[in-house]
């Protein structure tokens, strides 16, 4: 089912607080076996001590943001007053920067994880993260230099049986970063159906993210854990 028709009543953070992660091996699953004490982790076997949810406070918070914006966009048939468009406006607004704030604090969290993991100091980090203090920066300057390839390449690696698996997500995401830029220069050519795009990618976004944890952090800590 389409998330549009289930969003007005379904709490989408809800799905999002089912991924869980093992503090160990670090694998990030929906299996709920890993909030089950005792059941072993299948990948590292390490017995589990209950639930690690994977996306933390922030994250959630901002995934619950972006479907209250969302959820209070007005119905176009509504009688809005004198100025109809403007509520129109403002939620559609919201929700498109509420999504992008999201998609860079998941690249934020991936890169902050990978850099500790990778044994860097916190001074070495801190550092990193002052060079590139912008997302586009943290994006073709700072990831690269983390993982070892560009993003776009990253991308490719992700599932073997499928190199394309992320292309339009991907471009989705070029899209409306720069829409979203646009509107914060004071251009307020946002759409209804922009906004519909960002609730549809919600849960692409995030198994995204969960990919590439699983690719180049989990590996990492697997092999840290390995006798």
């Amino acid at each position: 089912m389409d998330i549009l028709e289930t969003i007005k009543y379904d709490k989408v953070v809800v799905e999002a607080m089912s991924y869980d992660v093992c503090p160990t091996c670090g694998v990030v699953d929906q299996d709920s076996y890993l909030t089950v004490v005792g059941v072993p982790c299948k990948v590292c076997k390490t017995p589990s001590e209950g639930g690690h949810a994977f996306f933390d406070v922030s994250i959630l918070s901002i995934i619950e943001l972006v479907q209250e914006s969302f959820c209070a966009i007005p119905e176009a048939t509504k009688k809005l007053g004198r100025y109809p468009v403007e509520p129109v406006r403002a939620h559609t607004g919201a929700t498109i920067v509420f999504f992008c704030t999201l998609k860079e604090l998941l690249l934020d969290r991936f890169l902050d994880s990978l850099a500790h993991v990778q044994g860097l100091s916190q001074a070495v980090i801190d550092r990193l993260q002052a060079d590139n203090d912008s997302h586009s920066r943290r994006l073709t300057r700072l990831f690269p230099a983390l993982v070892g390839v560009s993003w776009e390449d990253a991308l490719q690696t992700l599932d073997p049986h499928d190199r394309g698996k992320y292309d339009d997500l991907n471009a989705f995401l070029k899209n409306i970063t720069d829409e979203r830029n646009l509107f914060l220069g004071a251009d307020w050519n946002l759409s209804k159906p922009l906004a519909d795009d960002c609730i549809r990618s919600l849960f692409p976004v995030l198994n995204l993210f969960v990919a590439l944890h699983n690719k180049y952090i989990h590996a990492l800590l697997l092999r840290q854990c390995a006798p």
